[in-house]
């Protein structure tokens, strides 16, 4: 029980700092883990605040995360934290499947906190770039687990092999307008309800990479869509223009009609990329389109906090 309160301590530390005093429900303080060489803690530059942030070397986290694999109580799967060789280095690619993790260890964190505060999307995706009304939106948290779409598979017939679809391609290309499903079917057999989970696209899926829904007191419930975009490290240009982000948005809003007619749709773009603005562009501004999140190169430290290093993937500047 310790092990999964150590976890969920430093998963909560993205959100919010915390005071060596605080004792956990099995009765150990933070400041009696930091004496077992469990967690670190990192003071304030100001000697006034007795807040101090939580830190976890990565090899530490992992053996962590690993023995409760077998407790069914871990937050990412062992595939996705690895040790980087010569031979199998970190690719930004492994962080885009880390992402819907990470998004789920930070709900999964705080629903789990016995005393509950007010949760905004800001407070999850940290150092987003977005309105105040996005970043501002009260929501009702759930744990939400991780779940992948079913992929096609084939059903063989003698002479002919048949292409089945169990569960169709979310987008299969950016014209698409698909009609809301009440339910996703997944490639552990079972359908899911869209408020039970975060759901990893199938491959090859237009637009989205994974989606979420989150329900918000007396408000609609939110549908967030998220795109990840990376850029290679032989890439020259390590920007992204913000009209490419805008062209995406209004597809991706054309896309899902049907679904901006129920929920509260909002768009998220996570990038390794700089984005190149236009002057006076900002989410104040009445250019920034009202529905979308972006979260660069530049934001990327702060929303990952102690897994920032493993995010930030700087491609060659421009030459």
């Amino acid at each position: 029980m310790i092990l999964i309160q150590y976890y969920q301590l430093f998963m909560l530390n993205w959100l919010w700092q915390v005071e060596r005093s605080i004792v956990l429900p099995g009765g150990q303080s933070f400041e009696d883990a930091e004496r077992g060489g469990f967690i670190y803690f990192v003071s304030s530059a100001n000697v006034n605040v007795p807040q101090v942030q939580i830190q976890m070397p990565f090899i530490q986290l992992k053996r962590l995360n690993d023995t409760l694999l077998a407790r069914n109580k871990a937050f990412f799967p062992s595939h996705v934290l690895f040790y980087p060789s010569p031979t199998r280095p970190w690719r930004w690619q492994d962080f885009e499947a880390m992402v819907p993790y990470i998004v789920s260890a930070l709900l999964r964190a705080i629903a789990v906190q016995p005393v509950k505060s007010v949760v905004y999307l800001g407070s999850i995706f940290r150092g987003a770039l977005a309105s105040d009304l996005v970043l501002g939106y009260i929501l009702s948290l759930n744990s939400l687990e991780v779940h992948f779409e079913a992929e096609q598979y084939e059903v063989p017939f003698p002479l002919l092999i048949v292409n089945t679809d169990r569960s169709p391609r979310f987008l299969k290309k950016d014209d698409d307008k698909p009609a809301v499903q009440s339910t996703i079917s997944c490639q552990d057999g079972f359908d899911y309800d869209l408020h039970d989970g975060i759901f990893v696209c199938r491959t090859g899926n237009a637009l989205i990479d994974f989606r979420l829904f989150l329900k918000s007191p007396n408000k609609l419930t939110m549908a967030l869509f998220v795109q990840l975009n990376h850029s290679e490290w032989t890439v020259t240009n390590s920007k992204i223009t913000f009209a490419s982000i805008v062209s995406w948005y209004r597809k991706c809003q054309s896309a899902l009609a049907s679904y901006r007619s129920t929920f509260r749709v909002v768009l998220a773009m996570v990038t390794n990329r700089r984005i190149d603005f236009p002057p006076g562009c900002t989410p104040s501004e009445s250019s920034w389109p009202q529905d979308l999140l972006v979260i660069s190169h530049d934001e990327l430290a702060a929303f990952l906090g102690p897994l920032a290093h493993r995010g930030l993937l700087a491609v060659q500047e421009d030459t």
